[in-house]
């Protein structure tokens, strides 16, 4: 893969380059991102030195990271080999003071794991020597919850300090589908319903022909690559994950309000402590809180519901932590064939709503809309409910869609449903504006499609979302 489909990651590290005098930037993401791919893709081009660290002694990524200046810089640091970080970074300061050069610390939590010092000893660096440099040097790490406590936190030493950050997300949509090319439309909808964004996941499929094949060989085969990849993800961010895997395993059967996801995963009285997890999660950006979009004061709302938003972690939640005892048997024919595939077409439609909400948000022209939403999001209320609606700034302009995951063509009924729902969200909002958009698997009726001539409709299919 290329990094095409990380051209604003690659253009901030661009500008970043190019900007005159030191810079300290902040990447994290978690892990199987690519935020090392991007770095050393970004690096190739440039004068550099890149570290990436491990779970090692001090002394050790010292040594290593000696190795790494020798390399990056060649003649220059012929011989070299720190004592102390505080003697590495006088070093390349004095290299760096008039000549532009990268510097990559990757995977820093290991780094300040092995020299808790370490934050305090690059402050000391920056505000002595480093900020006179023309050095830009990138602090990179998968654990999202140290990264952003630890160094961006205004408790951290480096508070201050940072003259830029990105938190690498995982693909949308249309950049995932670039890992399968040749794939038709419900195909790519469903790898991506499968395997999410995560660019480790999706390579793992690359070469898979068949769906369910993959399903058996690269995840329920136990020593597949993603087969304990939920715990390591969570060993990583959390001292003891047991009672987050049992608030994610509610939330992949199904449950959505904090009260009913207590209940089922901790017991009777458990709400305030499911809170607890779920901000955790929320944190970790593996869970988040949906209101409807008529909601003034998200955060005070009580008509949050909670979902799962990695479709991978969905999926793993759902069919390999809940099957365990048959997948850890090496029944994963009869897990694919009796447990998943009946309900693979209602596990699919929540991720294709998810994928033509992305695809509002990115191509609202295709839509025919003359302005660009500032919320897209869904709603619901005892009057009825709506897959999608983007609203503008003022919230006088909607549209509202539904996206129906069916095999059968859409029909009259869905429309009319739309309509009706569209009205009274509008009613609610005092809307100026009312556009209308179905979205649909494989298509619409004769009787849908006339309709949407004459009412202005939109009428969008699974082969149009990866397009634009």
């Amino acid at each position: 893969m290329n990094f095409l489909d990380r051209a604003a990651e690659t253009a901030f590290l661009a500008e970043a380059w190019d900007r005159p005098g030191a810079g300290l930037l902040i990447l994290y993401g978690r892990r199987r991102v690519g935020k090392t791919e991007l770095l050393r893709h970004f690096a190739s081009g440039h004068r550099h030195v890149f570290f990436v660290a491990t779970q090692a002694s001090s002394a050790f990524q010292l040594r290593s990271f000696s190795s790494a200046v020798r390399q990056g810089l060649g003649d220059e640091a012929a011989g070299v080999s720190f004592s102390d970080w505080g003697a590495a970074f006088q070093f390349l300061a004095s290299r760096s003071r008039n000549e532009r050069i990268l510097v990559v610390l990757d995977e820093f939590p290991y780094l300040v794991e092995a020299e808790p010092a370490l934050p305090s000893l690059l402050q000391s660096a920056w505000d002595s020597e480093l900020k006179g440099t023309e050095m830009l040097l990138a602090l990179c790490g998968s654990s999202i919850s140290f990264m952003e406590s630890e160094v961006l936190g205004h408790r951290s030493p480096l508070f201050g300090r940072r003259t830029g950050q990105f938190l690498l997300e995982p693909l949308e949509y249309r950049e995932a589908a670039l890992f399968f090319p040749g794939r038709s439309a419900e195909e790519l909808v469903e790898r991506y319903a499968l395997l999410g964004g995560m660019p480790a996941y999706l390579q793992q499929f690359a070469d898979i022909e068949d769906l369910w094949d993959g399903v058996a060989r690269r995840i329920l085969r136990k020593g597949a690559f993603l087969h304990d990849e939920v715990p390591f993800l969570l060993m990583q961010e959390l001292r003891d994950p047991r009672l987050y895997l049992s608030v994610l395993a509610a939330l992949a059967e199904g449950r959505t309000r904090i009260g009913d996801i207590a209940q089922r995963a901790l017991g009777p009285g458990t709400s305030s402590q499911a809170s607890f997890y779920l901000k955790t999660l929320q944190d970790l950006r593996l869970v988040e809180r949906r209101v409807p979009i008529t909601e003034t004061s998200p955060g005070k709302s009580r008509k949050g519901l909670y979902r799962i938003v990695d479709p991978f972690l969905r999926f793993w939640m759902r069919f390999v932590y809940s099957e365990a005892s048959a997948v850890e048997g090496g029944e994963a024919g009869e897990v694919i064939e009796q447990v998943l595939r009946p309900v693979w077409s209602d596990f699919v439609a929540p991720v294709f709503e998810q994928i033509c909400r992305q695809y509002v948000r990115r191509s609202p022209q295709d839509l025919g809309l003359e302005w660009r939403p500032a919320v897209v999001g869904s709603w619901w209320s005892p009057q009825g409910e709506l897959d999608l609606v983007a609203t503008d700034s003022r919230r006088t302009r909607l549209l509202c869609g539904e996206c129906k995951w069916s095999t059968r063509a859409v029909g009259v009924d869905a429309l009319d449903s739309l309509r009706d729902n569209a009205l009274r969200l509008g009613g609610e909002l005092g809307a100026e504006e009312i556009r209308l958009a179905l979205f649909a698997r494989r298509g619409f009726t004769e009787a849908v499609r006339r309709r949407a001539r004459e009412e202005g409709v939109r009428l969008v299919v699974a082969g149009d979302l990866y397009g634009s």
